[in-house]
């Protein structure tokens, strides 16, 4: 039992940034670290950005104004319970009446975009006070991709994507919204 409790206060939790609380949050301009040293862009990465700017397009006509404000790129600074401040920079979302709608813009359905969703969401709870519906927009959907979180409902049709985000209140699963850009 006495060694028991020497492991017990030796043992450190470690928390992911998903887990950490948020403490403070308000948007801001970019860091003074972002641009840096960037190196070029991979083919794979112009197209992503390229898909993720189309995407955008598609949301900021879907989500017009005056009932909806976007935000797209905008940087986010917060605060943690770790006593540090970090940035992140959501893809975009959409802040309506009864809720935020957020989109993690990829490609190609990848497990990233759900750690990416569940910080982001936190941040802007936090600044908005409103339930946050968490969206991975994507160009191609692979069902054998592991999602860490829950488990995400898979939406094709852009009516039924609408409807659902229209809905008030939080949803209890992130969507993975499967969309294609139309010449």
């Amino acid at each position: 039992m006495h060694m028991d409790s020497q492991l017990e206060s030796r043992t450190t939790i470690v928390m992911t940034k998903s887990e950490v609380p948020i403490l403070s949050a308000r948007l801001c301009k970019a860091p003074s670290f972002v641009g840096r040293g960037e190196a070029p862009l991979s083919l794979a990465r112009r197209a992503g950005l390229r898909y993720q700017r189309h995407a955008t397009r598609w949301v900021v006509e879907n989500f017009p104004p005056p009932e909806w404000l976007c935000y797209a790129d905008q940087w986010v600074e917060y605060g943690t319970g770790r006593g540090t401040t970090s940035w992140c920079q959501p893809d975009v979302w959409a802040i309506g009446p009864r809720s935020v709608v957020l989109f993690e813009m990829k490609a190609h359905h990848t497990g990233e975009a759900c750690a990416q969703l569940e910080l982001y969401a936190r941040v802007l709870s936090y600044v908005y006070c409103l339930p946050v519906v968490r969206v991975e927009m994507t160009k191609s959907f692979d069902p054998s991709v592991v999602w860490p979180g829950p488990k995400p409902r898979l939406v094709l049709a852009e009516e039924e994507f609408l409807e659902l985000v229209s809905e008030a209140g939080e949803r209890s699963e992130p969507l993975v919204f499967q969309w294609r850009r139309t010449k």
